[in-house]
């Protein structure tokens, strides 16, 4: 009962996501012969291009019989505008939207099980299927219908694990792991030593494989040395605003009381991160001039800020890949010298995801 207008030219993404859903049915005698088809048909050979890169790679699927030249020009254009990244792998930068055709995980499904109709090389099917690991690993899918698209993209026409099924070769120091560890280890005071700070992990297998170590000591906070971890970077500069110009101040320095300090986060990461937490230690001499806790939009984040006695504490829901900075300023309140800490990311999907500044100390001085 679909009335096709007669002066239409163009084709929605809607249309051709439901032509896809029509010729997957196993009965295709039961698709009419309508006018609408027929507009498909005519029309998808010229117009894949303006379409979404999801339909684009529906769109080849679905003239892979009617016109195996154009279906196999969309994969090689597809394939040139992929971006390899040597950790992530393979993936598609589509413009940004929050339409269902814009979705990044079944656009990425959607290019897979094209590419698999094909037959692309199984490197490149691979290093496409290693991008949805590697985003799962720190993203949350809230869309079932997007975790069953990259289930089906990852599992279909393959019998391998996607993931390494061969036990890691764990070292700590010279002590080396059993193929299957369970539970945890421990050692006495006096069997810890200096080898042990060395941990080295080895994949037997072909298949991608990760994992997180996380260490705890006890130490002063101006002791505290920087960390970061592959894809994410955190930095801190603490300056002295004087007008429209900033001096950044280190270690001793001379201010009256009340002068305006602004702390500067820069953060860095190289993907898509969920519920991120990022934390400001700040020294005892100072008072933050936001003392409110509420939502706030800085330079393209959106996150609720906590104003704690100690320190700032910043909760995003979602952090793109990109470089992003966060300001707050602080008064001075009292003269002294005091442990300025550190600024701390973490995201909490997944925890070896972290980043941490590196530990200071705050003089404060009487101008003389």
């Amino acid at each position: 009962n679909y009335e096709l207008a007669p002066d239409r030219t163009h084709l929605s993404s809607l249309e051709v996501k439901a032509y896809s859903v029509l010729k997957r049915w196993e009965n295709m005698q039961s698709i009419p012969d309508s006018k609408w088809v027929n507009f498909i048909i005519k029309t998808l050979p010229q117009q894949w291009i303006d379409l979404p890169l999801q339909l684009q790679a529906y769109a080849g699927e679905l003239l892979r019989g009617s016109h195996p030249d154009i279906s196999k020009i969309i994969l090689e254009s597809l394939l040139e505008r992929s971006i390899i990244h040597p950790e992530l792998g393979r993936y598609w930068k589509d413009q940004p939207g929050y339409s269902w055709d814009h979705a990044p995980i079944a656009t990425q499904a959607a290019i897979i099980q094209f590419m698999r109709s094909m037959d692309a090389d199984e490197s490149v099917i691979h290093s496409s299927i290693q991008w949805l690991l590697k985003n799962k690993q720190t993203n949350h899918w809230d869309s079932g219908s997007d975790t069953y698209a990259a289930i089906q993209a990852i599992w279909t026409g393959t019998n391998t694990l996607p993931v390494s099924s061969v036990p890691l070769a764990i070292r700590v120091g010279r002590w080396t792991a059993p193929p299957v560890v369970r539970g945890e280890m421990r050692w006495d005071p006096p069997a810890i030593n200096k080898d042990m700070q060395t941990v080295s992990v080895t994949n037997g297998g072909t298949q991608i494989a990760w994992g997180g170590i996380y260490v705890q000591s006890l130490q002063p906070l101006s002791a505290v040395q920087a960390q970061k971890q592959e894809g994410v970077v955190l930095q801190r500069v603490i300056s002295e605003v004087k007008g429209d110009h900033l001096v950044p101040i280190n270690g001793s320095v001379h201010l009256d009381k009340g002068a305006r300090l602004r702390i500067r986060l820069t953060l860095k990461t190289d993907r898509d991160l969920d519920y991120v937490y990022l934390k400001d230690l700040r020294a005892a001499g100072l008072e933050p001039v936001d003392q409110r806790s509420g939502y706030h939009w800085q330079s393209g984040l959106s996150y609720y800020q906590v104003v704690r006695d100690e320190a700032q504490e910043f909760y995003l829901d979602h952090l793109r890949p990109g470089t992003f900075i966060l300001e707050f300023d602080a008064f001075v309140s009292q003269y002294g010298t005091y442990e300025g800490g550190f600024a701390l990311m973490q995201c909490l999907y997944a925890p070896a995801f972290t980043a941490r500044t590196e530990g200071t100390t705050v003089q404060i001085n009487p101008v003389q």
